[in-house]
């Protein structure tokens, strides 16, 4: 495996790092719900635009049910 080139054929790094943060709450009934927030940490695009850096931010929600 060849790691000369950190970047793919778009312009994009291979290598991504980040904080997750994670949170959740589970009902008297078994039901579950969460939300968490992804952090991206590093600069993924290959060539800055206008000197901006291009990072990863994620949001997401889950519901769920415990037997």
């Amino acid at each position: 495996m060849n790691f000369a080139n950190s970047c793919d054929e778009n312009g994009v790094q291979r290598f991504d790092a980040g904080l997750n943060l994670l949170g959740g709450y589970k009902l008297t009934n078994g039901f579950l719900i969460n939300a968490g927030y992804g952090l991206g940490l590093t600069n993924i695009a290959k060539e800055s635009f206008d000197g901006e850096s291009v990072k990863n931010r994620v949001f997401s929600v889950g519901v769920g049910y415990q037997f």
